[in-house]
């Protein structure tokens, strides 16, 4: 390990799961950076930015994925054992007189998935189990196709960067026609609420995931 990097992101869910496979609708271990981007306790302030305000909204990583040893063990089963580091967002309506004031839905980047080379999009409901509850809200993960087609798992370096707002409205639009976010149809009304940054590995897997660069940066 002494070639790890000091930037490096390391979940072992082999030790996390005691090395026995997990059951559909177990629980999983996550490894998560978290900041808030819009009030309250936010990092822009009041005057964070809304969807309607933005021209462009600029995001990039640099990104290396370190080992990922897979165990797959007797009963791996690839539809519910698996490591993902993502990238998400919260697109949440913030305004206070709306009455769709608090609702959001996930925007995500899914930067590795050890089951496909390179991640494409992929809408779904975030859907929970009594042992493991949800936030029911719609997922919309673009992947990285739309910005590379290096393979993360390569172990080289791969940069991921791009104008994201399009593909954000376009997540929007998908959850209203999805029966989501009723409350409100008014960009204005949606500002990036969090970001996330990390692994959920629900599968064996001991992996470690450098990161360089991160950053997401609206212009107005």
């Amino acid at each position: 390990r002494s070639m790890i990097s000091r930037n490096a992101m390391i979940l072992n869910a082999f030790n996390e799961f005691s090395g026995r496979l997990r059951s559909k609708g177990d629980v999983w271990p996550h490894l998560y950076l978290t900041q808030r981007i819009s009030p309250p306790d936010a990092h822009l302030g009041p005057d964070s930015p809304s969807l309607a305000d933005m021209e462009k909204l600029e995001f990039g990583i640099r990104i290396r994925l370190q080992y990922d040893r897979r165990n797959a063990v007797s009963g791996h089963d690839s539809r519910i054992h698996a490591a993902q580091f993502v990238f998400f967002l919260t697109v949440q309506n913030l305004n206070r007189t709306s009455p769709g004031h608090g609702d959001y839905f996930w925007f995500g980047i899914m930067l590795y998935d050890d089951r496909y080379p390179v991640t494409g999009l992929k809408a779904q409901l975030d859907a929970g189990s009594p042992k493991k509850p949800a936030t029911g809200k719609l997922i919309y993960d673009i992947g990285v196709k739309p910005f590379t087609d290096q393979v993360v798992a390569s172990g080289e370096w791969v940069d991921v960067h791009g104008d994201l707002l399009a593909h954000v409205v376009a997540g929007l639009n998908e959850a209203w026609k999805r029966g989501y976010l009723g409350g409100s149809r008014n960009l204005s009304d949606y500002r990036l609420g969090s970001a996330v940054l990390g692994w959920e590995i629900t599968g064996l897997n001991d992996a470690a995931m450098a990161v360089q660069n991160l950053r997401c940066q609206a212009r107005t």
